[in-house]
């Protein structure tokens, strides 16, 4: 919501500056102990393919891209929450803090697009890896990342377009001549990137099934393999609390916009532990 309605700001509780209402520290704790995990899952994956098998890859290196940039995105989540206090009641923030923290939530949406799409990208160049040649897995996972790509282009520029100036979208005090419907807009990009987990989780099912490989390890990679529906369950949790706090124009979007952020930063960690852990299969066939 840019400017809740005079009648709806006037109902709000006089500022508290001194001690606020806020949502504590779950969301530092969980985020830095996910990005952790990925970050180790990461290291094990290039351990793997660097030092065990010798055989590094694009999608490997796709992977660290998008672990930086999901880095980034649970940098500027935190950023949001405990510099510029968007853990509080939008009643509870001076003008600064919500410029500087739709700053950080515009820096936020642009690192997630582009850490979502390197991670698709390397899962995608993974399964090239095991895609027969002339398959129809083959072509269909070619076109997949063609869709990925395109998919996050197009988000990335309609989220710098939707208002112009692109100040007006941070300083909510600037008049904007043009500035497309924020809820519609994070949702309509929200909708794809659900889908396209989706898509990358069931892809591979038909070709893993028909492995030639011991009954045991054919059933744990398939199972390695469907963690990629946790990211679907992250995506479709953050697609939900865009709904309910953008889409609905919530006018206390810092407090209940704090679970939009969790989510937004969990996707993008999840993505780079669920796409690292199947290539781990020697360490876990090993053990």
């Amino acid at each position: 919501m840019r400017n809740p309605p005079p009648e709806v700001v006037a109902a709000w509780p006089r500022p508290n500056y001194v001690d606020p209402e806020h949502r504590g520290d779950g969301l530092l704790i969980a985020e830095t102990a996910v990005l952790g995990i990925a970050l180790l899952c990461l290291a094990l994956r290039l351990y793997v393919r660097v030092v065990i098998v010798r055989k590094s890859g694009l999608d490997d290196w796709h992977m660290v891209i998008a672990a930086i940039f999901g880095a980034g995105v649970t940098m500027c989540t935190i950023i949001m929450t405990k510099v510029y206090y968007w853990d509080r009641h939008v009643w509870d923030l001076t003008p600064d803090q919500i410029t500087n923290g739709r700053k950080a939530s515009l820096a936020g949406q642009s690192l997630f697009f582009i850490a979502t799409c390197f991670a698709k990208l390397s899962i995608l160049l993974s399964y090239i890896r095991i895609a027969p040649e002339r398959s129809w897995f083959r072509r269909f996972t070619w076109w997949s990342m063609a869709l990925v790509a395109t998919i996050a282009l197009g988000s990335l520029f309609a989220l710098w377009l939707q208002c112009r100036p692109i100040s007006t979208y941070w300083n909510l005090n600037e008049p904007a001549p043009v500035c497309i419907n924020e809820g519609q807009l994070m949702f309509s990009v929200a909708v794809p990137n659900v889908a396209t987990d989706l898509l990358l989780a069931v892809l591979p099912m038909p070709t893993l099934v028909r492995l030639s490989l011991p009954l045991g390890q054919r059933i744990a990679t398939i199972v390695l393999f469907s963690l990629g529906l946790v990211v679907v369950t992250a995506g479709v949790m953050r697609a939900y609390w865009i709904h309910e706090v953008v889409v609905l124009d919530v006018a206390d979007f810092t407090w209940q916009g704090y679970n939009v952020w969790i989510w937004t930063a969990l996707e993008c960690n999840l993505a780079v532990i669920c796409g690292s852990i199947p290539v781990l299969r020697p360490v876990f066939f090993f053990i």
